[in-house]
């Protein structure tokens, strides 16, 4: 039985190896699972395979299309492929669901500020910052839109913000001796 049982595990281990082989093997034996989706595309967006990263999240989304978190995946993957039509509706389709959805929020401010639409790019970063003034890269982001179009004072006050922020974070997170 002991023999049997060694046997049964070093093949589940095989499926344990990494995040991947994992996911993949949960879809295989799963009709339809959004969530393993979704973590097989984030195991290949951390590996940089925003192609296939891409592909898992558009089944999470069509699996369940009212997931706010796989809309912003799958934009993200979008907009990192330069498919920006495709990535703007799946940031607003996410913020519809969420509508203070801060990384979402901020994807779509960092598009339009691609697209040289400062303004409606600094609205949403301002939004982010309203409903989460602890996000250190919204203040960032800010800052330096607020820099380009000259407004030295505003974007300073952002930058140290992002500072004190990313500042504190690095103390909190720091390894104890």
């Amino acid at each position: 039985v002991l023999g049997l049982l060694t046997v049964q595990t070093s093949r589940q281990v095989g499926f344990w190896l990494d995040c991947e082989s994992l996911f993949s093997h949960a879809l295989s034996v799963t009709d339809d699972n959004w969530m393993m989706h979704l973590n097989l595309g984030n195991c290949l967006s951390e590996k940089g395979r925003r192609a296939d990263a891409a592909r898992e999240y558009a089944e999470a989304v069509r699996i369940r299309p009212r997931l706010a978190a796989a809309r912003n995946n799958y934009a993200l993957e979008l907009a990192a492929l330069g498919r920006t039509d495709e990535a703007f509706a799946q940031y607003r389709a996410a913020l519809s669901l969420e509508p203070d959805y801060a990384d979402a929020l901020i994807g779509l401010g960092l598009l339009l500020a691609e697209k040289r639409n400062a303004r409606d790019a600094a609205s949403l970063f301002r939004r982010v910052l309203v409903a989460s003034p602890g996000r250190a890269d919204a203040h960032r982001y800010l800052a330096r839109l607020l820099d380009a179009e000259g407004k030295r004072f505003e974007a300073l006050s952002h930058h140290r913000e992002a500072a004190r922020l990313e500042s504190a974070r690095r103390v909190t997170h720091a390894p104890r001796p």
